[in-house]
C-alpha cells in the first residue's frame, strides 16, 4: 500500500470509527441521544412524545445504533479490501452508502427533516472524499 492510499485509508476508517461511536451513542447513551435529535428536530432537548412513545423512540434509536454498527463493520472491511486494490470491494463500499444516503436523505427531505439530510451529506462527504482517491488508486495499479 501506498503511503497515499494508507492516509486515505486511516481517514476512511477515522470517519467509521466515528459512525460506530456514533451508532453505540444510540445504545449505551440512550438519553443523550434522545435529547440531541430532539433539539435538532423539535428546538427543544424535552421529549415532545407521551412516555409510552418516548419508550418505543428509544428503543428503535438501540435497534438503529445495532444496525449502524453492523454496517461500519461491513464497510470497514470493504475498505480494507479496496485498499489492497479489490475493485469488488470498493463498488460494494460505494453502492451501500450511495443507496443510504439516496434513500435516508429523500425521506429526510420529504418527510419535513433538513437537518438530518445535512447530517447525511456530512457523512457522504466524509467517507466519498477517500474513496474516490482510493479509486484513483486502484485505476493508477490497474
Amino acid at each position: 500500500m501506498t503511503t497515499e492510499t494508507r492516509f486515505w485509508f486511516y481517514f476512511t476508517a477515522a470517519g467509521l470509527v466515528g459512525v460506530l461511536l456514533f451508532g453505540a451513542g444510540f445504545i449505551a447513551a440512550p438519553g443523550l441521544m434522545n435529547a440531541l435529535f430532539n433539539t435538532m428536530f423539535f428546538g427543544s432537548a424535552a421529549s415532545p412524545f407521551s412516555a409510552d412513545a418516548n419508550a418505543y423512540n428509544l428503543f428503535v434509536y438501540a435497534v438503529l445504533g445495532a444496525i449502524m454498527i453492523g454496517w461500519v463493520i461491513s464497510l470497514g472491511g470493504l475498505v480494507w479490501l479496496a485498499a489492497r486494490g479489490q475493485t469488488t470491494a470498493w463498488w460494494l463500499f460505494c453502492a451501500s452508502v450511495l443507496v443510504w444516503y439516496a434513500v435516508d436523505t429523500t425521506a429526510s427531505l420529504a418527510l419535513g427533516y433538513p437537518a438530518n439530510a445535512a447530517l447525511n451529506t456530512l457523512m457522504l462527504v466524509l467517507l466519498g472524499v477517500p474513496m474516490v482517491a482510493l479509486f484513483q488508486h486502484m485505476r493508477q495499479q490497474a
